[in-house]
């Protein structure tokens, strides 16, 4: 799986790169490309943990974020092919449709960068009007429903990544009264940081513009089965690639169905190639009995204080999300810890809920764009923190989704802990 929004991070093949002779050779031809289209080097932001994080990319940058997920995807696949790893299908979401493709030998790797920068400048040479997206933990036809009633008629399903989680798009406006509703409700919502209201039809100019300038791009069939999440089949001997990519930027994905249906096809393991867990994330939601694995992140380094050294961790698969467990009558109240206890508190308690390993939960990480940790699934987490550390409800109006970092959730703790009075 490759994935689009979620597939970057900061040095993310800064280790792989040492270790495999795959990875260069891609991060050499991505930065050859970048170069022809005016870019900074994409390498540098894929093996230096100081590079800039993804928020502050798609503010400034937003073609050389795309170019770097396309990069880790591309060199992760490398690499699990070059260590004997066999493929039965490959599936890209949004932007990672490329990179899919790239992969079953439709792109070379430069080629590929091509239609990942030329769909970046399509968006200067015909900018849309302001814009972006928000994820809803609702499901589609609740979120067709609110979108009815609101009557924001520019305000688009995405994408549908989960049987609760359901990407908008639109034009500002319309998405901040979104926002508000959901808010009014209690219906949880997130901002997502992308610069433009994707798989929307205000960006039907921006396709033509696309569409025009990836007309000469060579075409090969695939070596390996592509199947898109936006057509929901295939793709064919007799696909027209470059004009089904171009569709792709106003249509939504249907990851969730995407899945289940290759699950139904005999798919029984997923892996990611990009430096997060949102895709995994997504499948552990809409199925069971399946294994799921993230290269990278199964390697990301524990997070540390300054005077601690990184530890290596084992690659290993998480397991299916666990149910969570009932607290027994001791561990209703406790403590709650101070400083950098609270956050290996928080982390066991993350890995817990999930399954996953506590290694992944380093500080920086996203909890839903890197990991894959919906808004639902948040507030559960916080709402037994709370209990656990006897803390009162957070004051009307503030979303836990707004803490997006085990920092955040800890700050949002101990700002809790602050308005609690001394006897209650």
């Amino acid at each position: 799986m490759f994935p689009g929004q979620g597939g970057y991070a900061p040095g993310a093949l800064a280790a792989l790169a040492g270790e495999s002779r795959q990875v260069l050779p891609v991060l050499q031809a991505v930065d050859e490309v970048a170069a022809e289209y005016g870019h900074d080097t994409i390498s540098s932001l894929l093996v230096e943990e100081s590079a800039d994080a993804a928020d502050e990319l798609a503010r400034s940058d937003p073609a050389r974020l795309d170019l770097a997920i396309f990069a880790c995807s591309v060199a992760v696949h490398h690499v699990l092919l070059d260590s004997g790893r066999t493929v039965d299908v490959l599936v890209g979401h949004s932007l990672g449709e490329i990179a899919a493709l790239t992969a079953a030998g439709v792109f070379t790797v430069a080629d590929g960068a091509r239609v990942v920068a030329e769909r970046a400048a399509a968006f200067t040479r015909r900018k849309p009007p302001d814009g972006g997206m928000i994820s809803l933990g609702l499901d589609e036809a609740r979120t067709a429903h609110l979108l009815a009633a609101l009557a924001t008629w520019r305000v688009e399903i995405a994408a549908v990544n989960a049987p609760t989680q359901t990407v908008v798009s639109g034009p500002t406006d319309e998405l901040t009264a979104v926002e508000a509703a959901t808010v009014a409700v209690g219906i949880p919502s997130r901002w997502l940081s992308a610069p433009y209201p994707f798989h929307n039809a205000m960006l039907e100019p921006v396709a033509a513009a696309f569409a025009q300038a990836v007309a000469g791009i060579p075409v090969r069939r695939p070596r390996t089965r592509v199947y898109s999440p936006i057509a929901l089949r295939p793709y064919r001997a007799d696909t027209d690639v470059l004009a089904e990519l171009v569709s792709h930027l106003a249509r939504p994905v249907r990851f969730a169905e995407a899945v289940r249906r290759l699950h139904a096809d005999g798919v029984t393991a997923f892996v990611e190639c990009g430096a997060g867990r949102v895709l995994t994330g997504l499948v552990t939601r809409g199925l069971s009995g399946v294994d799921t694995e993230s290269p990278l992140t199964s390697s990301m380094p524990r997070a540390r204080s300054s005077a601690q050294q990184p530890a290596a961790v084992p690659v290993q698969r998480p397991a299916a999300e666990k149910p969570t467990a009932p607290e027994s009558p001791d561990s209703r109240t406790a403590t709650m810890p101070a400083g950098d206890a609270l956050l290996e508190t928080l982390r066991q308690e993350y890995a817990d809920a999930l399954g996953y390993p506590a290694e992944v939960f380093v500080d920086e990480a996203d909890l839903e764009a890197d990991l894959g940790v919906d808004s639902l699934k948040q507030v559960e987490i916080f709402a037994r923190l709370r209990k656990r550390f006897d803390l009162p409800a957070p004051p009307d109006g503030r979303q836990i989704s707004a803490y997006r970092t085990l920092p955040a959730v800890a700050n949002g703790l101990r700002e809790l802990a602050a308005d609690t009075p001394a006897t209650r």
